[in-house]
C-alpha cells in the first residue's frame, strides 16, 4: 500500500503556505499579466473546442481546460472578496 506524503509545512518565519506567486498577486492586485495570459489561452482553447478537424478527444480536453480556467478565475475572485472582507473587519476592529 502506498504511503501518503506528509502535508507541506511552512518554514519557520515563512508566512507563505506554498503559493507565493498567488499570494503576491492577491496582495498587489496586479493581474494584467495573468489576464493577458488567460485571455490568450482561453481563445486558443475555444478555437480547438470549435475546430471539428481537431478530433473529439482534443475537443473534450479543451472543454475541460476551459472549465479549469473558469474555476480558477472564480477562485481568484472569491479570494479577493475574502481579502476585502478581512481588511474591512480589521478596520472595523481598529475603529472600536
Amino acid at each position: 500500500m502506498a504511503q501518503k506524503p506528509a502535508p507541506a509545512k511552512p518554514n519557520e518565519g515563512d508566512s507563505s503556505l506554498g503559493y507565493p506567486i498567488m499570494e503576491k498577486l492577491l496582495e498587489s492586485e496586479q493581474f494584467d499579466a495573468v489576464n493577458t495570459s488567460f485571455s490568450q489561452g482561453y481563445e486558443k482553447l475555444e478555437k480547438i473546442m470549435n475546430d471539428r478537424s481537431a478530433g473529439l478527444k482534443k475537443q473534450k480536453e479543451a472543454e475541460g481546460s476551459l472549465k479549469a480556467y473558469e474555476l480558477t478565475v472564480g477562485l481568484i475572485k472569491e479570494l479577493l472578496q475574502i481579502k476585502r472582507d478581512i481588511l474591512k473587519n480589521q478596520q472595523g476592529q481598529k475603529g472600536k
